[in-house]
């Protein structure tokens, strides 16, 4: 395998010596490289994050669907650490052996666990985006919104004893547009690709944090516990998010001010984002609502507890149990996150009470699940003869059957953005 970004020894004079291999694949990258650092004015912070020895997972958010971000940060982590990086790619660069011979020339690694333990245990630096393909192929309409984080990565951490680094990549949200994600996984399993504004990167500021590297307590022993690894994930996205946020947010604009006004006589703009989320702890539901231009969206993530809900006053009939099961069971279909969206024409809002009402029917994000309204109400329940103040997101749903769903949060868990 080749080091595409180890620096040539060869002199430019002497680039008429070189064979189309050495040109292709480790005089031009390294110049194409040098280049986008100074086209996106890249910024570095917190290399000393870095270890400079041992196995260490790189985890970076995942934007753009050139995959810029791959190839800049692995560049960026040779020059600098003095380490070779092996960067985990889609499996879709081996299906054929025409697009598999470049890819493991530029050093890409088929992403699989197999592969990442058996790099680890040799000591590299390995980067691997947790969120996959859904981070860098999401629509532009969902910048720094982190995508659901895969649990490979903490998996792998806790068989090999790698230390993770966080890693924030800023500006290749708006180096490429996406306008969607195409799906064709009725002729590929897991096959989908991006819808493109542009090919050529846009000049967008780019900055690349590492932050404190994270040593899991746990070790191989914990391998198989799924809802620890789940929580693991959930852990370092909702922390990378946070930092996230604050960092698009002390950095402004992104663009050039020429560029920045082209794109304004244009009309092309990212969608202003508000709203309020809730984030308690891991193992309890959590509520993100965004407010848009023409929608208001509310995203559900880990909604745990589907078997107890809707709570039914009195003694439980063999009836309403058996109607929980089959509830249960279609809920869950819905996975571990899922959206539904209103026109803003049809919701009430005060982010300040973290109060939310919406009348009429919405598309839920899986398949042809619909929902007929949504309000977040602050409700009194006495158990006991004791009383307690609760906040439920509570929803309507058409899913093979008709639910009122009530979904339970603390709104000491949550803050508007």
């Amino acid at each position: 395998m080749i080091n595409f970004f180890k620096k040539p020894k060869e002199k430019v004079f002497n680039l008429h010596h070189l064979d189309a291999d050495a040109l292709l694949y480790r005089v031009f990258p390294r110049l194409f490289m040098e280049l986008m650092k100074k086209y996106f004015r890249l910024e570095i912070e917190g290399l000393e994050n870095i270890p400079t020895k041992g196995p260490v997972i790189i985890a970076p958010n995942h934007s753009g669907f050139s995959g810029f971000d791959a190839m800049i940060l692995a560049y960026i982590l040779q020059q600098n650490t003095k380490r070779i990086p092996r960067v985990m790619t889609h499996h879709l660069w081996f299906l054929t052996e025409k697009t598999a011979l470049p890819a493991q020339k530029l050093g890409f690694i088929e992403a699989t666990f197999e592969n990442g333990i058996a790099l680890l245990k040799k000591n590299n630096l390995v980067v691997l985006f947790p969120e996959g393909a859904n981070g860098n192929f999401k629509a532009s309409t969902k910048k720094y919104q982190l995508q659901e984080f895969k649990r490979g990565f903490v998996r792998m951490a806790l068989k090999s004893g790698a230390i993770i680094v966080p890693t924030l990549i800023i500006g290749a949200e708006e180096t490429h547009i996406n306008l969607q994600k195409l799906k064709f996984t009725k002729f590929l399993r897991g096959l989908f690709l991006p819808l493109p504004l542009n090919i050529i990167p846009l000049p967008a500021k780019w900055k690349i944090v590492f932050t404190k590297p994270i040593q899991l307590p746990f070790g191989p022993e914990k391998l198989q516990d799924n809802e620890l690894c789940h929580d693991l994930a959930n852990e370092i996205q909702e922390s990378m998010q946070k930092k996230l946020n604050k960092e698009v947010k002390k950095r402004g604009s992104a663009y050039l001010p020429v560029l920045f006004g082209i794109l304004m006589l244009t009309s092309f703009r990212a969608q202003a984002v508000q709203g309020f989320r809730c984030f308690p702890s891991m193992r309890e539901t959590r509520l993100q609502v965004l407010v848009k231009d023409n929608t208001i969206e509310a995203l559900i993530s880990n909604p745990m507890g589907y078997e107890f809900m809707p709570q039914f006053d009195g003694t439980s009939s063999a009836f309403q149990l058996a109607f929980h099961k089959m509830q249960a069971d279609d809920l869950k279909s819905l996975g571990e996150q899922f959206s539904i969206t209103w026109p803003k024409d049809k919701c009430q809002l005060d982010v300040n009470t973290f109060n939310l009402d919406c009348d009429g029917t919405s598309e839920i994000s899986k398949s042809d699940v619909k929902s007929y309204g949504v309000s977040t109400t602050q409700i009194s329940e006495t158990y006991a003869e004791d009383s307690y103040q609760k906040r439920k997101f509570r929803f309507s749903l058409e899913k093979d059957n008709f639910y009122f769903v009530s979904l339970q949060f603390d709104i000491k868990s949550c803050e508007k953005f």
